[in-house]
């Protein structure tokens, strides 16, 4: 089943909008954005043991300095 939508009867028209840069692209925070404190709930035990990264790895070897 298709449905043909009718022609259009006039030419559509672009209309020239001056849109200001400044206004678009900065951005203020509100009050309530401000003076809310953002509370971050982190699980740092989740159940089994995870371990990803290899400390010994990154270890500094001593250098001999001569002095």
């Amino acid at each position: 089943m298709e449905t043909k939508l009718p022609d259009i009867p006039v030419k559509p028209k672009l209309f020239l909008y001056k849109i200001d840069d400044k206004r678009s692209a900065t951005y203020e925070y509100s009050s309530v954005e401000i003076n809310n404190d953002h509370i971050i709930n982190v699980d740092f035990d989740m159940g089994m043991p995870i371990d990803l990264i290899d400390r010994d790895t990154y270890l500094l070897e001593p250098r001999n300095i001569k002095g």
